[in-house]
């Protein structure tokens, strides 16, 4: 093969400098440069072949790229970093959850974790469109590691997520609603803490905007976060003194319930079209 890991190394090697050129065809260089490595992080079996150049050497040189100045630098470096990471992410052969001792999945682990989630804040208040890719590589992260969630919750990423779950907001898309439901799903977050983010109200006018304009992608997800959230209620009402704090928080659901029925049963013939 004519990319072999050596190369991929040499190709790593050369991005901390390319802030820093100044001869005559620098940007020319540069841009071949990045378009080289986006080749490489669109070929499923140069990913393969490559995996430990790519994880060590390759992956971290993006991320130390995600803080300069260059705006187009940083988008490429990211959406760069996010197809690469999402194909191992995606394939259990590189990555598996269940097995924090696998080779790769340990390597994988240690660069979101010592290269990636520190930069989070910055990634998500970037200029567009930074964080829709930072929130679509967060969203299969956590998807497919949900212990994740943990160190979300301890960068207080959370309450910006919920900041992102409002109709006018630029990024309330598909990943960050995902991201809302695997935090309400998860035991890492208490639901008094997202209920005081406002999670009602926010859920029945997303998903009544969703109905309205036909964003079916929104229903499923929305409609998820509704049954957890339900679900632990109903849970927490078992063993909890403070039974009618629980129902109040959770009143405001009546209000969505009408458009919550209607989404569910589109919803429900949509699967058995597919089917």
């Amino acid at each position: 093969a004519v990319v072999t890991s050596e190369v991929v190394e040499t190709l790593a090697s050369l991005l901390p400098f390319i802030e820093n050129l100044s001869f005559p065809a620098a940007s020319e260089f540069k841009q071949t440069l990045l378009f080289v490595i986006e080749a490489i992080s669109q070929n499923a079996v140069l990913l393969a072949n490559a995996k430990s150049a790519i994880l060590g050497r390759l992956l971290p040189s993006l991320s130390d790229l995600l803080q300069t100045e260059n705006g187009d630098v940083r988008f490429y470096c990211l959406k760069i970093f996010t197809d690469s990471l999402v194909f191992y992410l995606r394939d259990e052969r590189h990555y598996d959850a269940a097995q924090p001792d696998h080779q790769s999945t340990k390597e994988i682990n240690a660069l979101i974790i010592q290269h990636l989630f520190s930069r989070y804040a910055k990634i998500l208040e970037d200029e567009d469109p930074i964080p829709l890719y930072g929130l679509k590589l967060m969203s299969h992260i956590v998807e497919c590691n949900p212990v994740f969630v943990a160190i979300v919750r301890q960068l207080k990423l959370v309450p910006l997520l919920f900041q992102f779950f409002e109709l006018q907001h630029r990024n309330n898309n598909i990943h960050n609603v995902r991201l809302v439901r695997m935090i309400v799903e998860s035991s890492e977050v208490e639901p008094e803490e997202v209920y005081n983010l406002g999670l009602v109200a926010k859920l029945n006018a997303v998903l009544a905007y969703a109905y309205e304009n036909l964003v079916d992608s929104f229903y499923e997800p929305c409609l998820d976060i509704v049954s957890t959230a339900l679900f632990k209620a109903s849970e927490s009402l078992k063993s909890s003194p403070r039974k009618d704090d629980i129902l109040a928080r959770n009143a405001g659901f009546t209000e969505g319930l009408e458009c919550m029925c209607r989404c569910w049963t589109t919803s429900t013939r949509q699967s058995r079209r597919r089917a």
